[in-house]
């Protein structure tokens, strides 16, 4: 969850280079669109605190990360 997909983007590619692969969705953070366990990796940056509904954000994100065993 970040403002910008480019800083996003930025950020990742400067930290991992072409070691992984990312795609950045525009959604609302307090009705996420995304099933329960879908992603591996949820990122969180500069929008949090500007939520108004900071405990149900950070409970939709906490359900998005999936809990597979690998």
């Amino acid at each position: 969850m970040c403002l910008s997909c480019l800083i996003g983007e930025h950020f990742l590619s400067r930290c991992f280079g072409n070691c992984i692969q990312v795609s950045f969705q525009v959604a609302d953070a307090l009705n996420q669109p995304f099933p329960d366990d879908e992603f591996d990796l949820v990122w969180s940056m500069e929008s949090g605190e500007h939520m108004p509904d900071k405990e149900k954000v950070n409970i939709n994100l906490l359900l998005d990360i999936s809990v597979k065993s690998t």
